[in-house]
């Protein structure tokens, strides 16, 4: 798996739950969204439909924000 599927997998530890989230997360994102408030709390919306626990939300956020492969 990339890193990203791999790190989110660490938090979440559920296979299937990591797939559609990375999924939604990537189509989601849009260009320039790191620093944009509108454009993070959509990302951050896609997390959410995945994961209720506010804190593993942001935590996966923060992981994502980290990755290349989403800037």
């Amino acid at each position: 798996f990339p890193v990203t599927i791999h790190a989110i997998y660490e938090i979440v530890e559920d296979e299937n739950l990591t797939l559609a989230m990375e999924a939604d997360v990537a189509y989601n994102i849009e260009e320039n969204w790191i620093g944009n408030t509108l454009k993070e709390r959509t990302v951050k919306h896609a997390i959410s439909r995945h994961v209720t626990d506010p804190d593993m939300v942001e935590t996966i956020l923060e992981v994502i924000k980290n990755q290349k492969e989403y800037r």
